[in-house]
């Protein structure tokens, strides 16, 4: 029978494939009951995607009433999306830690009797170094530490904390000396990142953004490496996230999954604008039955922007790896 679907329609079905098993009920945990959106039909193409990231605690409605599926994701929504997927995937509920009470609290100083004496504030400026041996530091002139000086490094439930017996030595202008008991090269990669971007956070008034404890909980508490892209350099958090935004956040969280497909063909991958890790990031969302291109050639189209709706279809296949394309049907 030969197809009569236009070029146009044809490019549409391929970037919205509808979920190739239909209704099912999945292992996926669910952590609560979906009451539906007016706007999300049972009969639209992507309920059950949107129906199962919802019970799965990784979607929530634009509204108590409307889940907008033809709105485009933010970069915001996308960055806090791939927090709840990563928590998702780690056995949690999708319900992100909260921000801690202080900032400053990551370093923490206590004296000979447990008590907190001091904060990162009192360091003077991004003086963490590593020189091989020690890890040194030196304070504010304000701020007189007593002797002994205990000090915590890292939030305790943030999944990096570090604490050491340490000493001050006047003869060098205050400074704060660690002895040696761990990795340093980790432990001041961890300050000088911690301490660069909060500044950065705050400056930018992004500690007080509702998607601030997602961007901390990637960056900080899980130390994901993330994978970046152009878009990624200078992103608007309130626009609209590209869709190689969204395959290098996912990559990122989930990693390579199975592979269910052939090596693909994607003619615009890698192209001039992706590395070689950004390129490969979104190969193996392909083999995976992810992604599976914006056109009938498989383009990848990485500026493109996304619906909500087209983002729950793709997140449906992280979630349940029987929705994948390729996992129950041998036409792809």
């Amino acid at each position: 029978m030969k197809r009569t679907i236009s070029a146009l329609l044809l490019a549409a079905f391929l970037s919205i494939l509808c979920i190739p098993c239909g209704a099912r009920d999945t292992e996926v945990p669910k952590s609560r009951a979906y009451t539906g959106f007016a706007d999300v039909a049972e009969d639209s193409w992507c309920y059950d995607a949107v129906k199962l990231c919802y019970e799965a605690g990784l979607l929530n409605g634009t509204s108590d009433t409307a889940f907008s599926p033809n709105a485009p994701l933010t970069y915001a929504q996308l960055t806090v999306l791939s927090a709840r997927l990563h928590h998702i995937l780690k056995g949690g509920d999708g319900v992100l830690p909260t921000l801690p009470a202080d900032a400053d609290d990551y370093v923490r100083f206590y004296d000979g009797d447990g008590k907190q004496v001091g904060n990162l504030s009192d360091v003077e400026g991004n003086s963490w170094f590593f020189d091989g041996h020690y890890l040194s530091v030196s304070f504010r002139e304000d701020f007189t530490p007593p002797f002994p000086l205990r000090v915590e490094i890292g939030f305790p439930d943030s999944g990096f904390h570090y604490e050491a017996a340490s000493w001050v030595l006047p003869e060098l202008g205050g400074g704060l000396w660690i002895v040696e008991e761990a990795d340093m090269r980790e432990l001041a990669s961890h300050l000088n990142g911690y301490m660069w971007s909060c500044q950065a956070a705050r400056e930018a008034g992004a500690w007080d953004q509702w998607w601030f404890p997602a961007s901390y909980y990637l960056d900080y508490r899980e130390n994901i490496d993330l994978l970046t892209t152009p878009h990624m350099e200078s992103p608007d958090f309130d626009g609209s996230a590209w869709r190689e935004d969204f395959a290098a956040l996912l990559w990122s969280v989930c990693g390579d999954l199975p592979v269910l497909n052939q090596d693909p063909a994607i003619p615009d991958v890698p192209g001039k604008r992706y590395d070689y890790q950004q390129t490969a990031a979104i190969r193996s969302l392909y083999r995976a039955g992810i992604l599976n291109g914006a056109d009938a050639l498989g383009s990848f189209r990485g500026t493109a922007s996304l619906t909500r709706a087209q983002a729950a279809v793709m997140l449906a296949r992280v979630l349940d790896p029987a929705l994948r394309i390729g996992a129950c049907n041998s036409e792809l």
